[in-house]
């Protein structure tokens, strides 16, 4: 149930598409960073391969099967880029 009446949420998405492709993009991915390092703070692991695999089944886990959640966790313990 919305808290916000109609015509906020319609002045608000007019503000919003008023924007350019690029400022909306932009938004999106500072939007993303934040998330993702609010989650990445969460995390108490100090190994970046615990923290990257960590991060992954945090954000992205339940969008997989769990044979396919398996097989990405494996790629992520054997890639060595940080």
């Amino acid at each position: 149930m919305p808290d916000t009446p109609t015509t906020v949420q319609q002045q608000y998405r007019g503000l919003l598409l008023a924007r350019s492709g690029v400022d909306r993009l932009r938004m999106g991915a500072g939007m993303f960073d934040t998330a993702r390092a609010f989650v990445s703070a969460s995390i108490a692991s100090t190994d970046p391969t615990e923290r990257r695999i960590n991060l992954f089944v945090r954000c992205y886990g339940a969008d997989f099967d769990p044979a396919t959640r398996s097989r990405v966790v494996t790629r992520l313990r054997a890639d060595t880029c940080p």
